[in-house]
C-alpha cells in the first residue's frame, strides 16, 4: 500500500540517494524552459487517424476554448500571445485521437513517465532490485520528488530511457539530462539538447504504461500515477468518480498535465495538455469537454 506519510518519505528517500547523487554529477548547469517555442499549428500527425464525425465535435470543441482563452504574459498579466496549449487525445478502445496544435515544450516533471517505465524495464530485466528503488518511485511520482528521478534515471541508464522511448513510438522527445538540484547530462556531454517532448509523445509513453505486458508492474505503475498529489489541472474539470492516473510537471511558465483517464463504466481514454503562459481554467475547460464529449452531452458553438 501506498504510503500516506509522503512528507516524511519524501525526506527520508532524499537523504538515502544523496551520496548517490555526488557520483552522479558531471556537469553543473541549470535547466531553463525554452524562451520562445513554436508557432501552434492545427495540422494533424502523420501517424493520427483522421476525425471521424463523431470524434470531430470534440476537435472543434477543444480548437473553441484554445483560441478563446485569454493570452497571458509570463507574469500573468494580459495583452501578448506568447501563449501556448497543446492538446492529445486518445480513446483507448477504439483508437481515436486528436493531436491540436502540437509544439515541442520543455517537459518539466513529465519526463519522470519515461523514468517510471524505464525503472520496471530493468526490473524485469534483472538489472535493478525493485526493493532498492521502490520508496524512491512513489517518491518521484506521487509527490514529484526530483532527487529520487535523478537518481532513478542514472540507475536505469540512458540507453533503456532511449529505449522506451522508441517502444512508445515517440517523434519528437529526448531525455538527456536530470532535474535540479541534481542537473547533470546523463552522458556526460553538456552540449546535448535540453529535454524536449509534445502532447502526443507524452500520451505515447502513456499508452505504453497502459499496454505494460507484465500485468503486475503495469498495475504497479498506474496505482503510482493514481497517487499523485497534484490535484489541480486536468483532474479539477473530471468527475470526482473517474479514476485518474496522472503525472504533471511545470517551471518557469510552462504547465504540463497527462492523465489516463478510467471511468466508472469500464471506459478509459489518455488526455494530456502542454501549455506556456495559460490558466487553469484552460485544463478545466478541456477535460470538462473531454467528459461531456464522452458522455454524448458536448455541444460545439456554430458559426454564425
Amino acid at each position: 500500500m501506498i504510503s500516506k506519510n509522503r512528507t516524511i518519505r519524501k525526506i527520508l528517500v532524499s537523504v538515502s540517494v544523496l551520496g548517490l547523487l555526488c557520483g552522479c554529477q558531471r556537469v553543473n548547469r541549470r535547466y531553463e524552459p525554452p524562451e520562445k517555442l513554436p508557432q501552434a499549428r492545427t495540422e494533424e500527425p502523420e501517424t493520427a487517424q483522421q476525425p471521424g464525425d463523431d470524434i470531430q465535435i470534440l476537435r472543434e470543441a477543444l480548437m473553441e476554448i484554445v483560441e478563446e482563452a485569454p493570452r497571458l504574459t509570463a507574469d500573468g498579466t494580459p495583452g501578448s500571445d506568447n501563449e501556448f496549449i497543446s492538446i492529445y487525445y486518445e480513446n483507448l478502445e477504439t483508437g481515436d485521437r486528436l493531436s491540436l496544435y502540437p509544439a515541442r515544450y520543455y517537459p518539466c516533471s513529465m519526463v519522470k513517465l519515461v523514468c517510471m517505465a524505464a525503472v520496471y524495464d530493468g526490473i524485469e530485466e534483472g538489472k535493478i532490485r525493485e526493493k532498492d528503488v521502490q520508496d524512491m518511485l512513489e517518491a518521484m511520482i506521487t509527490i514529484s520528488d526530483n532527487t529520487s528521478y535523478n537518481v532513478l534515471a542514472q540507475m536505469a541508464g540512458q540507453q533503456r530511457i532511449s529505449d522506451i522511448l522508441k517502444r512508445a513510438g515517440t517523434r519528437d522527445t529526448v531525455v538527456n539530462h536530470g532535474l535540479l538540484p541534481g542537473d547533470a547530462y546523463f552522458d556526460g556531454d553538456p552540449g546535448l539538447p535540453d529535454n524536449r517532448s509534445t502532447a502526443e509523445d507524452m500520451g505515447k509513453v502513456l499508452r505504453l504504461i497502459y499496454d505494460w505486458p507484465d500485468e503486475e508492474n503495469r498495475e504497479k505503475m498506474l496505482d503510482l500515477l493514481l497517487a499523485c498529489e497534484d490535484d489541480t489541472a486536468l483532474r479539477q474539470g473530471l468527475p470526482a468518480q473517474d479514476s485518474v492516473a496522472h503525472k504533471s510537471g511545470w517551471a518557469e511558465g510552462l504547465y504540463h498535465d497527462g492523465a489516463i483517464v478510467m471511468e466508472p463504466g469500464g471506459g478509459s481514454y489518455i488526455l494530456v495538455m502542454m501549455t506556456e503562459n495559460a490558466g487553469q481554467e484552460e485544463f478545466a475547460s478541456v477535460s470538462q469537454a473531454v467528459t461531456a464529449y464522452r458522455e454524448g452531452t458536448l455541444a460545439v458553438t456554430e458559426a454564425g
